[in-house]
């Protein structure tokens, strides 16, 4: 009986031990629905280069992210930012990402503080931004949750 005992036990875990173990993939319901946002100020140039899962896309038309793209971007009304170009790119063989990029001119870039990203109703299950600032006085990553989601551009802030 003992020996019976044994071979079943050794069977069952041949069985359904590699199940067990690949069981312990991370879903990505723990992660937090987020995007990844390079922001980089050089003189008058402000370029925001939004990378977003193309999941977190879910029923937002793609050219919504390109039209009134400067209603997207609150940015601190002193620095008179006025959006020139906005480009969307996707990757139709492996799309896992949608990139848009949206360039701006600055009149008064020394007076640029903050940034908030009025993105909610693009992308409505968004709840973190992932941002990585680069201007000529700063360069740190910030992690924003959405609501509140400012993100500064100035030491001090």
């Amino acid at each position: 009986m003992l020996k019976y005992s044994r071979w079943l036990v050794n069977i069952f875990l041949i069985c359904f031990l590699p199940t067990a173990l690949a069981s312990t993939v991370i879903h990505r319901a723990v992660e937090p629905a987020q995007v990844m946002l390079d922001i980089t100020q050089n003189n008058h140039q402000l370029t925001l280069y939004l990378s977003i899962p193309v999941w977190l896309t879910a029923g937002t038309p793609l050219h919504a992210l390109t039209e009134r793209a400067d209603e997207h971007w609150n940015i601190n009304e002193q620095a008179r930012c006025v959006l020139r170009n906005k480009r969307l790119f996707t990757h139709e063989e492996n799309t896992k990402n949608v990139q848009v990029v949206y360039g701006f001119e600055c009149q008064a870039p020394q007076l640029l503080q903050h940034i908030e990203p009025q993105l909610q109703s693009l992308l409505p299950a968004l709840k973190q931004i992932n941002a990585w600032v680069s201007t000529e006085h700063l360069q740190n990553k910030q992690v924003v949750n959405v609501p509140p989601h400012i993100i500064y551009l100035t030491v001090g802030l």
